[in-house]
């Protein structure tokens, strides 16, 4: 690919925005990092994460990012729909 996503809080965007050269293809403000964090277990279940991005887009709301690492996976969304998105998550997954 030749993309690449950057994430940084919107204090940091002056200073950081005068760093990048290239124009960005997108910005998108206002976004909360939902993280979940598991047991390395997880990573071995067949549809583990389907059943995560499933469990929130099935309330409406719209995955803007999403990220992983072995044993973490965070969900960005709109601060809008950050509660609606917290409360699936604790029910749904916690």
């Amino acid at each position: 690919t030749n993309e690449i996503n950057i994430i940084f809080e919107e204090k940091d965007l002056k200073d950081l925005s005068c760093k990048i050269k290239d124009e960005p293809l997108q910005t998108v403000e206002n976004l909360v990092g939902l993280g979940i964090e598991f047991d390395p277990t997880y990573s071995m279940r067949p549809g583990f994460l389907h059943y995560v991005l499933q469990k929130v887009s099935t309330q409406g709301i719209n995955l803007v990012e999403v990220s992983s690492t072995y044993t973490q996976f965070m969900l960005f969304v709109a601060s809008k729909d950050a509660k609606l998105a917290f409360e699936t998550l604790m029910v749904g997954v916690g």
